[in-house]
């Protein structure tokens, strides 16, 4: 009688002790992880440089720079944060480049204003992100003096001048009626699905562009909606390219011919992208077909320039801010 007595007012006990010493288990446990996590953010988060950086980003110059000859100066930089032209003479602080901390996949270049006041055709450039050496060393020759400079340089020469020849910033319509200049971004797939697409594409130096109804709805309505129509030019569909778009992406559709009438249906991480091939049919002229029945023609872009929506960046031709509905709107 007393052992089940005594059995009968431990146990409750020792269930509320198991408990309580579950729960703090738990909770400690739970402040571990905290801490886990506390430390590797304090360990390998970028650390932002309170110094800056400064970027060499002179077209004229950097060829010099992959040959390891001298530049002539001064010559045209970009900076971030709080960086000094300690190499009084030698460089230009022309343009600040915004520091990247997230997710996305464009750096923005803005004209300093003395920069902007000294050349009126000086504007905002867009370009992917690309790969930057934070420290190489840069001859440049000014009044017969040599001074070599420790700045920063972009990796791939030829990758960062074609960024930097489609980089320049064009803004829709709808950001241009804006009295602050701000954009009225929305973040969709279709913006998010073309971004993918292009970075394969930068891969091989090949440029996917917006045309037709989607270069009109961007421009006109500042919005990218699916599907998404996008061209390229043919003599830069290589076969790796189209291999590799094969294999990172789902190909829903595939209609027309290599040589004369391809157009690919892609569907990018729930975005759906039309991808026509542009032939040649004049010095002047391109001609694309649509599902293998209208063959299309439009002018022959010559020269690109960028956007950004939600972060993402995107190319379009330059010649969209002329309003010229030709390049909207193809011809049967």
């Amino acid at each position: 009688m007393v052992r089940l007595r005594v059995r009968t007012q431990v146990l409750p006990n020792l269930d509320r002790y198991a408990s309580a010493l579950y729960l703090r288990a738990q909770r400690l446990r739970f402040l571990l992880f905290l801490i886990v996590v506390t430390v590797f953010i304090v360990t390998f988060w970028p650390k932002r440089d309170e110094t800056g950086q400064i970027l060499l980003i002179d077209p004229q110059c950097l060829p010099h720079v992959e040959k390891s000859e001298p530049c002539p100066g001064p010559v045209q930089v970009a900076f971030t944060g709080a960086a000094q032209d300690v190499y009084s003479g030698y460089i230009n602080l022309d343009y600040e480049m915004q520091e990247v901390y997230d997710l996305t996949t464009s750096i923005t270049f803005i004209p300093t204003k003395a920069f902007a006041e000294k050349d009126k055709k000086a504007v905002p450039h867009v370009l992917p992100r690309f790969v930057i050496k934070k420290s190489a060393e840069v001859a440049v020759s000014l009044n017969g003096v040599l001074k070599v400079l420790e700045i920063a340089v972009p990796v791939g020469l030829d990758q960062f001048l074609r960024f930097w020849k489609n980089g320049r910033k064009i803004e829709c319509l709808g950001d241009l009626e804006r009295p602050n200049g701000t954009a009225h971004d929305v973040i969709n797939n279709a913006a998010f699905g073309y971004d993918k697409l292009r970075q394969r594409a930068d891969i091989y130096g090949s440029n996917i562009f917006l045309i037709g109804k989607s270069l009109d709805s961007w421009y006109r309505k500042c919005r990218l909606d699916s599907p998404l129509q996008v061209g390229i030019f043919e003599e830069e569909f290589y076969d790796y390219l189209l291999y590799d778009i094969s294999r990172q992406f789902a190909v829903s559709k595939v209609v027309g011919k290599r040589d004369a009438s391809l157009q690919l249906n892609i569907d990018v991480d729930g975005a759906s992208i039309v991808l026509n091939l542009l032939y040649k049919n004049s010095d002047e002229e391109v001609k694309f077909v649509v599902d293998d029945e209208k063959t299309h023609f439009l002018p022959r872009y010559h020269e690109f320039c960028s956007t950004s929506i939600s972060g993402f960046l995107v190319t379009v031709p330059c010649d969209v801010s002329k309003g010229k509905r030709a390049l909207f709107e193809a011809v049967f």
